[in-house]
């Protein structure tokens, strides 16, 4: 579905540029920015939820290091 909303914004813009139809254009750019940010956030979420797992595994790993440091 996304790459759908994507061809057909594209090939609208590509429509707008050949017909010089300059509504069409900053219409279609505005859709197409709004998708992206849209985007961008759904990624971030995932990518936010992937970095905070890291994070939380090297603070373990950081707490077995330092307690096998005091072990030596």
């Amino acid at each position: 579905m996304r790459a759908l909303i994507w061809l057909t914004l594209v090939i609208l813009y590509i429509f707008s540029i050949i017909n010089q139809l300059g509504w069409l254009n900053f219409l279609v750019l505005v859709f197409l920015n709004i998708y992206v940010i849209l985007e961008l956030r759904s990624d971030n979420s995932e990518f936010t939820q992937k970095v905070v797992a890291l994070e939380e595994k090297i603070r373990i790993i950081q707490a077995r290091l330092k307690s096998i440091e005091e072990k030596i």
